[in-house]
């Protein structure tokens, strides 16, 4: 397609400056102008022609460029699309093509093999009998079982569990028995975490409470002991001392516990 464009467009172009009242030789006749846009397509084109054109002939140098427009740079980008999407065709065929030459190849083999042997072959692969992709758990039957080492893909935890009985969704999953996997760990140590932590904060606004007290008793007591004498004075401050050392003997086994 690309080849009859360019022809039909250098006959075009050709028979065009042949009918135009020039005196160049190159464009005089059809095929010598045809063959001069030829080698202008192509790139070969004697230099001494350009000139001649753009000294002499300046109405064939606008046409000479209007052919190198639509045919260099217009079907050249559009034969690059043409061939990209004819790549894009076949690339996308060309897996069901190979898939095709391999099952004919396959089926051209298989004249050749004894009906005892392929049978005893089929029986031999028991297509009948369920795979287990592990130990107790059965999978599907008609596969062919391919075995890999354990420490090909190590697993440590085993993230699918499995319980007997219906599939239906409305009823619920049983409860797990004696689990005690990580995720559980981690929930009660969370909340002992918790519980600690808002023991703590309730310990210490009780003792802030307890401190405050114990400081306006004292305050009281000293008061009184001005106005009463010395002994009462000496009772007071005895007594201060003694709430003030059982306010910290509290803090002390609240912070202990």
């Amino acid at each position: 397609m690309y080849l009859f464009a360019i022809g039909s467009m250098i006959l075009m172009f050709g028979s065009a400056m042949s009918c135009l009242d020039q005196s160049l030789p190159s464009f005089r006749t059809i095929p010598s102008g045809a063959q001069t846009l030829w080698e202008i397509n192509i790139g070969l084109l004697d230099t001494k022609i350009y000139n001649e054109v753009h000294e002499k002939e300046p109405v064939v140098l606008v046409v000479v460029w209007m052919f190198m427009i639509v045919c260099v740079i217009f079907f050249v980008n559009m034969l690059v699309a043409q061939l990209t999407c004819a790549y894009d065709s076949i690339y996308a065929d060309m897996v069901g093509y190979a898939r095709l030459k391999r099952i004919r190849i396959i089926v051209e083999c298989m004249l050749k093999v004894s009906p005892k042997k392929w049978a005893s072959f089929v029986k031999g692969l028991e297509f009948e009998k369920r795979m287990e992709f592990n130990e107790g758990d059965v999978g599907l039957a008609g596969c062919v079982q391919v075995l890999e080492p354990a420490s090909q893909f190590p697993t440590t935890i085993d993230a699918i569990k499995r319980f007997g009985g219906s599939t239906s969704p409305s009823i619920l999953w049983p409860e797990e028995e004696n689990a005690d996997d990580d995720t559980d760990k981690f929930e009660r140590l969370e909340g002992m975490m918790k519980r600690m932590m808002e023991r703590v904060s309730q310990n210490g606004a009780g003792g802030k409470k307890k401190q405050k007290g114990g400081s306006s008793t004292g305050m009281g007591g000293s008061s009184g002991a001005g106005g009463g004498g010395s002994a009462e004075a000496g009772g007071g401050s005895a007594g201060a001392g003694s709430q003030g050392s059982g306010a910290v003997e509290e803090e002390e086994a609240e912070e202990h516990a």
